[in-house]
């Protein structure tokens, strides 16, 4: 693929490109929409070619992607090349196509124009909307932002606040990558849980039945979890969430304040945030960290994406981070997490 592409002229002289081809872990090329039109079948053909079907990466025919090819995303970065359609052709999957009755469940819906362009409901579909009465999932959340509050405040600093915490109460850390694990691992109490490790039940299980406290280290795992009550007391999200395609990652890379990947990014950061509140009765301190995550919060607007009910206790935290700066033009770290310990001991 790379050979069919790297002599178009256009492409060899794109920076991103030949970055790409370097090695750059961080870049993402997009083909041109024009330059994929021109090559896609001879790209369809070398990948459905006969004698390849014996290769280990050849794994399956291509059956929905076939006849839209032509308008196909494709992506090559150092990691690998991605090729993706702008829709799903969601009649071929007949079973689906056929069905009477279809129920589409999601916990959180920001945006529901997914049901068109994902799930091709039409105009005069009949649609019923099933939510519950009252929100009795709704707990006690305060947030903190130590870097947003004081940008001289560390990394290093936050972690040795968390180790003091962990000593009463359960934390819980969610951090975006194996590689970000390193910087946590070092705590003495400590447990990592991954889907890759296949030992987050057991760690859950861990905490249960009162055989671990401290701080347990999820990896970008911002959903699918329930810690209850004293499972967890303070939870860490700590940097943005990774991106899910390759797609992603380029459209990021040309446009930083794309709605969509924003509005995305911070639907996890919030599906993170109600790991420790499972309950109306439920309470919890959130440390919100990292550059990136106070980049998207408080320059291109993120908040605004967050569900009513978590913008909510984000703008009355904000009211107490104010009460704060209006003593204090840069509180210390320990200021800052003093204001967690009202919610802690339920004062």
């Amino acid at each position: 693929i790379i050979e069919i592409f790297k002599n178009n002229k256009y492409i060899e002289d794109s920076s991103t490109f030949n970055n790409v081809m370097n090695g750059t872990m961080n870049d993402s090329y997009l083909i041109p929409f024009w330059i994929w039109q021109e090559n896609c079948q001879k790209i369809l053909n070398e990948m459905t070619n006969a004698r390849y079907q014996e290769e280990d990466y050849v794994k399956f025919n291509l059956p929905l992607m076939k006849d839209n090819w032509s308008t196909a995303n494709c992506v090559i970065s150092a990691r690998s090349i991605e090729i993706t359609l702008k829709g799903i052709p969601i009649e071929k999957i007949t079973s689906f196509e056929a069905a009477k009755r279809r129920i589409f469940m999601s916990a959180t819906l920001s945006d529901d124009s997914v049901f068109t362009s994902t799930i091709g409901l039409k105009s005069n579909d009949k649609v019923s909307i099933i939510t519950p009465d009252n929100a009795n999932d709704i707990g006690e959340r305060l947030i903190i932002f130590p870097q947003y509050l004081n940008t001289k405040i560390t990394d290093v600093e936050i972690k040795e606040k968390v180790k003091e915490i962990s000593k009463n109460y359960n934390v819980t850390v969610i951090v975006p990558s194996f590689e970000r694990v390193k910087f946590w691992d070092d705590i003495e109490h400590s447990q990592i849980l991954a889907s890759r490790y296949n030992n987050i039940k057991e760690g859950i299980t861990k905490i249960k039945k009162g055989e671990f406290k401290g701080v347990s280290i999820f990896v970008n795992k911002y959903d699918g979890i329930d810690l209850p009550d004293d499972l967890c007391r303070m939870i860490i999200i700590d940097g943005l969430p990774k991106m899910k395609s390759e797609y992603d990652l380029a459209v990021q890379g040309m446009n930083p304040n794309d709605k969509r990947l924003i509005c995305n990014q911070i639907q996890k950061i919030e599906q993170g945030m109600g790991r420790g509140v499972r309950s109306n009765t439920d309470y919890c301190a959130v440390v919100l960290m990292g550059s990136k995550l106070a980049d998207i919060l408080g320059t291109r607007s993120g908040e605004e994406y967050f569900s009513s009910a978590t913008k909510k206790q984000y703008n009355i935290s904000k009211k107490i981070w104010n009460l704060l700066l209006e003593d204090n033009e840069k509180p210390t770290i320990d200021q800052i997490f003093e204001l967690t310990k009202p919610i802690l001991i339920k004062d």
